[in-house]
C-alpha cells in the first residue's frame, strides 16, 4: 500500500517539475496535507471483490506523472481509442487499479510495476492476477526524439498497433 509520504514525495515531483517547465508557481506544505482528514477504512471483502469485478476495461501504468507534453498525446491516444481517463485510468503508484487488460507505458514502468516481467513493447504477458498486461512505449519516450522523423513514425505506429490489440481484446471479453 502507497504511504501519503510517497503520495506527497510523487505530488512534490510533480510540481517541481511543473515548475521547471515554466507551467505552474506552486508549492506544496506538507504540514497542511499531513493534517488533512484521513480517507474513509478499507471496504469489507465482498465490496472490495464487487469493486474489481465491476473495474475498468483497461487501464495504463506509468512510471510517473506526465510532463504536459506528454499528457497532451496520453489524452490524444485515449481518444484516438474512444475512451476517457474514467474508462482508462492512468497509475503511477501501486496498487494497480482492476481492469480487464492494463497496458504498462515503457521499461520503467515494467520494472515499477512488474519486476520481475520481461517484455518488449508490443508483446503480452499475465499479470499475477491473471489479467492480461500489454508493454508499450511511453509517450515521454516517444516525445524524447522529437515531433517527427522516421524514428518517432516508426514507434508510434508501433505503439498504434498494439493498442488495437487492445481495443480488440477488451472489446471481446464485453
Amino acid at each position: 500500500m502507497t504511504t501519503l509520504g510517497e503520495i506527497l514525495d510523487s505530488i512534490e515531483d510533480a510540481l517541481e517539475l511543473e515548475r521547471e517547465l515554466g507551467v505552474a508557481a506552486m508549492e506544496c506544505d506538507r504540514t497542511v496535507l499531513l493534517a488533512a482528514p484521513r480517507r474513509p477504512a478499507p471496504q469489507p471483502p465482498q465490496e472490495q471483490a464487487r469493486e474489481e469485478k465491476s473495474g475498468a476495461r483497461m487501464a495504463f501504468l506509468h512510471d510517473r506523472p506526465f510532463s504536459p507534453h506528454a499528457a497532451e498525446l496520453f489524452a490524444k491516444i485515449l481518444a484516438a481509442m474512444g475512451q476517457t481517463p474514467e474508462s482508462a485510468p492512468l497509475a503511477t503508484m501501486p496498487p494497480v487499479p482492476p481492469a480487464k487488460a492494463q497496458v504498462v507505458l515503457g521499461g520503467l514502468a515494467l520494472r515499477k510495476f512488474y519486476p520481475s516481467a520481461k517484455a518488449a513493447p508490443g508483446q503480452w504477458f499475465k499479470s499475477p492476477r491473471g489479467e492480461d498486461v500489454l508493454v508499450t512505449y511511453s509517450p515521454e519516450y516517444i516525445l524524447r526524439f522529437g515531433q517527427d522523423g522516421p524514428a518517432v513514425r516508426k514507434m508510434k505506429g508501433e505503439m498504434w498497433n498494439s493498442l488495437k490489440t487492445l481495443i480488440r481484446r477488451t472489446q471481446d471479453e464485453k
